[in-house]
């Protein structure tokens, strides 16, 4: 066993999304030692997915625990006081998977929901909306149980996510050419997109690849030249931005409202908070712009928190608290700050807003 004496509790936070899976070791102080990086959770059972579940969690912690290894020793004889599994699904499954990669004490698996909020707020109360390949809410009130909404899939719901997004865009390019009465070729500017993004020769092959081999990502990633699009100018993308951006100002309300926060006007609510997380969302975007405008007639009193940190960061929060250490301690905060700088290139392709903008 490595000799950590002294030097403070280690921590692992695994932050397990539709796009990657990222993993923290960290000290109960706010050091962050290492960092790990696997693929997307795949979470329907099956054991084929299973399989690539275990092998996302192996490349994320193992990861994690290599790149700290001149820290705290050999991967296999780090001993882990709590490790937080903030979870897009699978929360049944991960925790036996990640026990049989790492010596931890006690290991939580939650809702990657509350990771996101924790990424804003440094575990304080709040309200999160999450748009990434698929949506959904938490609010956490300072007393009281989370309560979430949304999360229910593309099929059933994840109403303003990318994948959202992106199957909007393919209906309206092919109403586009319907209502035009022309071939089914690209004929506007916005269905050119379409069809390039998918690498087709015309909207016809783009519906082939969604039904021979409905990938959820190729879907969603749509939403990015989308977005761009709706920022130029282009009124088909700027509709579809727009709509998104409401359906998810429209889920922060409900959840808060499921929450208790009864009015949403009331000005004693000290904790409307709302956190805004996910690839949609990107500050002064065409979504962000249409989430903020709509949530200030929603919840005129809100407080609009970029997050400060990828989730993963936020799992590390929560894993904190687990332990005692204060919601939004300043002192561990820095510290997670000064820690973290060195390794945020392993940490591509998360979202990381630097500042809080507040409404």
């Amino acid at each position: 066993m490595a000799d950590t004496a002294g030097a403070g509790r280690l921590v692992l936070a695994v932050d397990g999304g539709q796009t990657a899976t990222l993993a923290v070791l960290g000290r109960d102080d706010g050091t962050v030692l290492g960092v790990g990086r696997g693929g997307p959770l795949v979470h329907v059972r099956t054991e084929r997915n299973h399989e690539v579940m275990t092998r996302a969690l192996r490349a994320a912690v193992i990861g994690a625990l290599t790149t700290a290894e001149g820290s705290v020793g050999p991967p296999g004889d780090v001993h882990i006081e709590v490790a937080y599994l903030s979870l897009t699904g699978g929360a049944d499954i991960a925790p036996g998977i990640v026990a049989g990669l790492a010596d931890c004490r006690r290991i939580v698996a939650e809702s990657d929901a509350l990771a996101a909020l924790a990424a804003g707020t440094q575990g304080g109360p709040g309200i999160a909306v999450i748009a990434g390949t698929g949506s959904i809410a938490v609010a956490v009130p300072p007393e009281g149980k989370p309560v979430i909404r949304g999360g229910w899939g593309f099929l059933l719901g994840d109403e303003g996510s990318g994948f959202w997004i992106g199957l909007e865009a393919i209906k309206a390019a092919i109403a586009i050419v319907e209502s035009a009465r022309t071939e089914w070729t690209a004929g506007t500017e916005f269905v050119d997109r379409v069809v390039e993004h998918f690498a087709a020769q015309d909207l016809r092959g783009v519906a082939a690849r969604v039904y021979a081999d409905l990938d959820r990502a190729a879907v969603a990633a749509l939403a990015q030249p989308v977005v761009a699009a709706a920022s130029d100018g282009d009124p088909i993308a700027v509709r579809i931005a727009d709509q998104a951006g409401h359906h998810l100002a429209t889920l922060a309300a409900q959840t808060a409202r499921a929450a208790g926060i009864v009015p949403l006007t009331d000005p004693a609510v000290s904790w409307q908070s709302v956190v805004p997380a996910g690839g949609v969302f990107r500050p002064r975007n065409r979504v962000w712009i249409s989430f903020a405008d709509r949530l200030r007639v929603l919840m005129p009193d809100h407080t609009l928190l970029d997050p400060r940190h990828p989730p993963v960061i936020g799992a590390y929060w929560l894993a904190l608290l687990s332990l005692g250490v204060p919601a939004a301690d300043p002192i561990v905060e820095a510290r997670i700050e000064s820690s973290l700088s060195s390794l945020l290139p392993m940490l591509a392709k998360t979202d990381i807003h630097p500042s809080p903008t507040h409404f």
